[in-house]
């Protein structure tokens, strides 16, 4: 399972960096699917390695939908990842996808959701010793 996710992603992220990026996109999900699927035992077992391949596959699906201008996809992942990069203390991560969450909101001329996550962004960043 670990070597096939491995695989998964590098050819998920070889298709998003050649403008294949529906393509990417099906991987990623179908790998999420998987991942959801896995057994419990399997889950308790490799449970650091498991939210390392969901946060990296969410972010490679949150990238993509950027890229094509699916906005609504892609705050979708973005909200996800601040969650996963919250609990897992990733600070500098979590504060990369807040700016880049709110430039997302921005876009959509959401000021007021794009002015909370540029704060937080800020907030993050320093916490981080940006």
């Amino acid at each position: 399972m670990i070597a096939f996710m491995n695989i998964a992603f590098l050819v998920a992220l070889f298709l998003l960096n050649s403008d294949r990026i529906q393509k990417a996109i099906e991987i990623c999900s179908e790998c999420l699917i998987l991942l959801n699927k896995t057994d419990q035992n399997s889950k308790d077992q490799f449970n650091t390695l498991l939210l390392q391949f969901y946060s990296a596959f969410k972010l490679l699906l949150f990238n993509a939908y950027r890229r094509i201008s699916d906005y609504i996809s892609a705050e979708r992942y973005g909200r996800k990842l601040l969650v996963l990069f919250s609990e897992s203390g990733e600070l500098e991560r979590e504060g990369d996808v807040s700016l880049a969450l709110a430039e997302i909101v921005e876009s959509q001329n959401r000021f007021t959701d794009a002015k909370q996550l540029y704060k937080k962004a800020v907030n993050i960043k320093r916490l981080a010793g940006e």
